[in-house]
Parts: C-alpha cells; sequence; structure tokens
C-alpha cells in the first residue's frame, strides 16, 4: 500500500511538474488575464448579503495577485472561499496553458442607497486587469421582496458535466413569411477539452416554416465569457432562419446535441482527460407567435412576397426584325425567402407570343440574413411592327420593418421592330399568325396534249363498291363526331368543376412522375413538395376544393361532407404532415426511405381514385 501511495504521489509531482515546465516555456507567448465579476442577486434589503464571485483566468505562467476589492461605505465584503483549476490543450506543436482561480465573497448590505462595484481588479506582471462594473441596489429592511438578479445561475441539467446547450431567437412574434433567426450555442466549462460535436436536427422541429441554416462553428466565433457564475468557452453551434408559413402560436421542438468529452478527473489539477465521454444536452423549446398579415393598404396583386426587395427588367436587344424573338430578362435581388418568392406582374403581352420563363437562382445565407436574387428570362414573339413596347412590371411586397405595403414598378421597354423583309404584302389575321398575299411568280402547272384515238368508255359500278359506301358515310360521322365535342366542351364548359375531376388522375401522374425524377436527383425538397402537390391537387381538383388553404380540421369536415372514408382522411392529412416535416426540416433521407414515401403516396392516390375514396 505504501509503495502504491508514494507511485502516486511521483506520478502527480511529475505531472505537475510537466505542466509548470510546459507553463513556463510558453508563458511568455500566450499571456494574458482576465477578470470578471457577478453578483448572484442585484437587489437586497439592509442586512441581506450577496454573493460576489471573482474569476481570474490566466493563459500561461503570470503571477497573479489576489484581487483588490472596492472600499464602499455601506456595504461589508468578507472572504469566504477560493478555488483554482488549470488546462493544457497541444496543437499546432505548441502547447497553451490555463489556469483559472475563482474566489467567493459575501457582499452585506449595511445602508440603504444604489451602489456601483467599478474597481474590482488583479495585478499580474502585465500591470492591473479591472472588472466590468457591476450595479448593487440596496432596500429599507422593510421593503417588499427585492426582485432577483435576471439570467440568476441555474443548476446545470443532470449528468452534463456543466455543459449547457441554448437557443436565442430574435424575435418572439413575426409576420407570415417574415425572417426568424434561431441561434444555438453550446457552453463548456474551461476545464472540458471537447473532441466534437454533432447536433440532431433530423426529427422536424421546423415544422411549419421554410428553413434557411448557417454554419456558425468556426473557431472566429468562439469567445470566452462568464455564463451562470463561471467562466466558460461559447461555442456558437448553428443558425437557422425560419420563415413562417400559416399564422398561430408555433413552437420548435428542442433540439439535442451530442458531445464528445474527456470526463475523468486527473490528479488535483482540475483536468479531464483520458477516454471521451457522450455527453447530450437538449435545448429549450421556442415559442413563436406569427401574425398573420395585414388587410389594411395589401394590394389586389399581392402574391405574398414578404421582405425588402428591388426589380429591374431589360432586354438584350431593343432592335429585332418581325417574327424573330425579344428576350426579356428580369431581376429580382433583396432580403427574404427568394428560393419561394413569387414572380412579378406581368404586363399586357398579348401582342407577343410568350414561351415559358426559365429561372435562375443565387441565394446567400449569410451571418445575420438570407439575400440574393432571382433571375427569370421570357422569350417573346412580337406579332408584327406594332409590337413595340412591354409594359411596367409591377412586385408587391410586405416589409415587415416598415410595417406595410410596398409596390414596385419598372419602366416601359420601347422597341424597335424591324419588318422581316419577306416578299409580299402583309394582310390582317389573328394575334400571332403571319399571313401575305401568294404571287404568281411563273406557269404553275403544264398539260400534255391526248388525241381522241387514246380515249375509250369504260362502266365502272362503283354502288356495289363497299370503299363508295364508306366514303359516302364518313362526312355523316364526322358531323356527329363534331356535334358530340362540341356538347362535351359546352358541358365542361358550363361545369368546369366536372372538367377538373375528369383530369384529376392524369395530373396527379404528371406529378409523380416529377416526383420519380426529383428522386434520381436526390432533392428532398423537390421529391416531397411534387408528392403532396400531387395528393393535395388531386383533391382539389376531383371535388374542387381549395385544399392548400385549409387546416388539418378544415380538411377533415370537408372530405367527410364529400364522403370519404375516415380511415383513408388520416391518411391524407398523416401523409401530408409526414411530407411537409421532410420537405422543410432540411434533414436527410436515405433512397429507401425516398422509395417508401413515394410508393406511400402512390397507393393513397389510387385508394383515393377508388369510389368514396
Amino acid at each position: 500500500m505504501r509503495k502504491r501511495a508514494y507511485s502516486g504521489l511521483w506520478r502527480s509531482i511529475l505531472v505537475g511538474g510537466g505542466v509548470v515546465l510546459l507553463g513556463l516555456i510558453t508563458g511568455a507567448a500566450y499571456a494574458n488575464v482576465t477578470v470578471t465579476a457577478l453578483l448572484d442577486k442585484n437587489v437586497l434589503r439592509v442586512g441581506e448579503e450577496a454573493v460576489l464571485k471573482v474569476n481570474i483566468t490566466t493563459d500561461g505562467g503570470e503571477s497573479v495577485q489576489e484581487p483588490m476589492l472596492p472600499v464602499i461605505t455601506g456595504l461589508n465584503f468578507v472572504k469566504v472561499g477560493n478555488s483554482s483549476s488549470s488546462t493544457f490543450s497541444m496543437g499546432g506543436g505548441v502547447t497553451r496553458s490555463v489556469i483559472n482561480y475563482e474566489i467567493d465573497y459575501a457582499v452585506v448590505a449595511m445602508q440603504e442607497g444604489k451602489y456601483t462595484l467599478d474597481k474590482i481588479s488583479a495585478s499580474s506582471n502585465r500591470g492591473t486587469v479591472t472588472a466590468r462594473p457591476i450595479m448593487l441596489t440596496v432596500l429599507s429592511e422593510g421593503a417588499p421582496t427585492p426582485t432577483p438578479l435576471p439570467g440568476a445561475p441555474a443548476s446545470p441539467p443532470p449528468n452534463t458535466y456543466g455543459v449547457y446547450f441554448t437557443v436565442q431567437s430574435d424575435k418572439k412574434e413575426a409576420y407570415v413569411g417574415e425572417a426568424i433567426m434561431l441561434t444555438y450555442t453550446v457552453w463548456l466549462p474551461v476545464n472540458l477539452l471537447i473532441q466534437g460535436i454533432q447536433l440532431d436536427d433530423r426529427q422536424g422541429q421546423f415544422h411549419g416554416f421554410w428553413t434557411e441554416n448557417f454554419d456558425i462553428s468556426d473557431e472566429r466565433y468562439r469567445t470566452r465569457e462568464m455564463f451562470n457564475g463561471r467562466p466558460y468557452r461559447k461555442i456558437p453551434v448553428k443558425r437557422y432562419f425560419l420563415f413562417p408559413l400559416t399564422p398561430g402560436e408555433h413552437t420548435v421542438d428542442p433540439l439535442k446535441l451530442i458531445c464528445l468529452i474527456p470526463t475523468n478527473p486527473m490528479g488535483s489539477l482540475g483536468l479531464l482527460m483520458g477516454r471521451p465521454s457522450q455527453v447530450a444536452v437538449q435545448s429549450d423549446p421556442v415559442k413563436i407567435k406569427v401574425k398573420p398579415l395585414p388587410e389594411e393598404g395589401k394590394p389586389g396583386t399581392f402574391k405574398g412576397a414578404v421582405g425588402a426587395f428591388n426589380i429591374t427588367a431589360r432586354v438584350e436587344s431593343a432592335e429585332v426584325k418581325e417574327g424573330d424573338p425579344v428576350t426579356l430578362k428580369i431581376l429580382l435581388e433583396g432580403i427574404g425567402n427568394l428560393r419561394n418568392a413569387p414572380p412579378p406582374v406581368m404586363p399586357d403581352l398579348s401582342k407577343f407570343d410568350v414561351y415559358d420563363p426559365t429561372t435562375k437562382e443565387n441565394v446567400q445565407v449569410l451571418l445575420d440574413q438570407v439575400r440574393g436574387q432571382v433571375e427569370t428570362t421570357y422569350v417573346l414573339i412580337p406579332h408584327d411592327v406594332n409590337s413595340n413596347e412591354i409594359g411596367p412590371l409591377k412586385y408587391p411586397f410586405f416589409d415587415p420593418v416598415q410595417k406595410k405595403y410596398v409596390t414596385l414598378e419598372t419602366k416601359p421597354i420601347q422597341l424597335k421592330i424591324l419588318p422581316s423583309g419577306h416578299s409580299g404584302l402583309r394582310g390582317s389575321g389573328p394575334p400571332g399568325v403571319n399571313r401575305r398575299v401568294i404571287t404568281r411568280i411563273g406557269e404553275d402547272f403544264r398539260f400534255n396534249a391526248v388525241t381522241p384515238l387514246a380515249l375509250s368508255t369504260v362502266f365502272l359500278p362503283i354502288h356495289r363498291n363497299a370503299s363508295y359506301w364508306m366514303l359516302f358515310a364518313l362526312p355523316v360521322l364526322l358531323l356527329l363526331a363534331g356535334y358530340a365535342q362540341k356538347q362535351r366542351t359546352e358541358f365542361f364548359a358550363d361545369h368546369p368543376a366536372a372538367l377538373k375531376s375528369k383530369k384529376a388522375p392524369r395530373l396527379a401522374g404528371k406529378l409523380l412522375s416529377q416526383a420519380r425524377r426529383a428522386i434520381q436527383e436526390g432533392t428532398n425538397e423537390k421529391i416531397y413538395s411534387a408528392l403532396a402537390k400531387a395528393i393535395t391537387d388531386y383533391i382539389d381538383n376531383r371535388w374542387n376544393l381549395a385544399c392548400a388553404g385549409l387546416t388539418s380540421e378544415e380538411l377533415r369536415r370537408t372530405l367527410q361532407d364529400k364522403g370519404v372514408q375516415a380511415q383513408r382522411i388520416d391518411e391524407v392529412i398523416q401523409t401530408l404532415q409526414e411530407f411537409d416535416a421532410a420537405r422543410f426540416s432540411g434533414a436527410a433521407r436515405d433512397g429507401s426511405q425516398r422509395q417508401q414515401d413515394y410508393a406511400k403516396a402512390e397507393q393513397l392516390l389510387a385508394a383515393l381514385m377508388r369510389k368514396n375514396g
């Protein structure tokens, strides 16, 4: 036993000597002294006391004296304890050591008044370092119960070794479509050497929001601060920008963080080393009130854009020949949810043939905002030389900072359409059709002369030929088919809901095909957007509903009125909620899960297509 005790003693001496030696070697390069002070209460009554914690942290082998406290009439300072700890780390061939001293004082309130503790300092080889001032209010002895210091120290979560995982929201209320910034931060006591963190945000915590994220775990964002009365390393983990999709009370569920930390204490030096342990910490839920956009001042052309934007329009060439294309480029840029920004309100383009536009986006998620630009390109074919102007484009949006609607408008674009140069005169016709008078250039037909001797009479009883009667009946059949088509067209014109219902299966099949292509590309947003749209559009078309504007309960009641089975209604609502979570959470899903979700949507649509769902 004695031999083992001596062995442990020599080991502690060797390790302690090594730390001191390393501190002497590296102290000159990294010496940095900080002093922080914190009161556990900032309001007292006469006769009560608060605990003042003074922390002195030094990098390297600085010689630090005991802190000096101010002499304040009306307050009495009594030292009640002290402790120290050391940590060291190695990186890039350089060893860094940190020594932390913690001294506790009891501050006894002797007289009523307001006090400023502004001269708490410590002296080192490099000079005197002073902590930030602290305000303290002392009330009379019979005053009501004092208000505690905001953010007073709380007990750390169990089994976390003092590790905290916090979330901070830049706002508690926001409009639909307005950006909300959530910052998640892990706080580590200075004697814990983290070896890795893993954030679990795959459970759909951001249901009901369009989400963009920014990784802020870079070294440059890490700081050392006082937290709950102790020195901590503050390590930001990730920042999320949430854009609410619907109004109401929303809750962001807690996120879970796994830290790999050595948690075995070594000797009396306060170091935690050895094999790392998994430390699981969880953030608090975040409640956010989402307000609907105001009705006052809302433009009739408003499509849901929220943020701060600017829009410009131009053409690649303002002078083209008749029949040649005009390329119109529209650039929308600004701050907000640009990936889902609605298109601008286009002018009257009846004098042009308009082709489907192409879109190119460049969205950047920065430290404090989401900004970028979206360029949309239209190809226009002018009908004639009078198609010489593209009217102004409008872009209405809601500015949450000014709390009002703004409508941007571009300048009209003047064009010069040159005649095409083809021969012939132009004739009138419907838009988009260029008609020309055909001119005779020369002899179109030449005939061969024949002699009468070559002619003969042939009797052919064509009424006995089946082809004759087929040709005779064909106009009648065409007339009947045309009449039936006319009746069908008029019926669907008077009953548009019936036409939508008839087209519903075919349109759903197209969206499922888009989802199948998206699975090959591996994009969650496209996959689950197409799957959810296939289901909601089928319901919209078959039963003539506005499914996208209904809540889950409203959708349930509406489908019940249409005679859909209760079990099928539950499947519809549950499937849409699952697809929304997969789409907006940003969480990755493997190929097998996507195939299962595709099959699930396909089976649900097949069930809905059967009578009564």
